[in-house]
C-alpha cells in the first residue's frame, strides 16, 4: 500500500471511517466501513494499473469487464430484493 496515493484521498477517508466505526463499537458500521475501504483499495489499485498500461483494445476491455459482472449481478439482485449485495 506504500505506493498508493493516500493522504487526502477517498482511500484515506474510507480508512478513517473504519476507525470511527470501531470507536463507536457499531458492528454494522464496521462492516459497511470495511466494505467501503476494500472497494477503495481495489479501485486505487485498478486505477494505478490501468493508468500505467498501454491503451486497451475493445476485446481486452470486454474481457476485463467480464471480471466485474458477478459483482454487478449480485448488486442488481440485492437492489431488486431490498437486501445487501454482500
Amino acid at each position: 500500500m506504500s505506493q498508493m496515493a493516500f493522504k487526502g484521498s477517498r482511500l484515506a477517508k474510507a480508512r478513517s471511517q473504519v476507525a470511527v466505526a470501531h470507536r463507536k463499537h457499531d458492528p454494522q458500521a464496521i462492516e459497511a466501513a470495511r466494505r467501503d475501504f476494500a472497494v477503495e483499495k481495489i479501485a486505487a489499485y485498478v486505477e494505478r494499473v490501468v493508468n500505467s498500461a498501454p491503451p486497451f483494445t475493445q476485446e481486452q476491455v470486454d474481457r476485463l469487464r467480464v471480471l466485474l459482472e458477478p459483482a454487478r449481478r449480485d448488486l442488481s439482485r440485492a437492489e431488486a430484493t431490498g437486501g445487501d449485495a454482500a
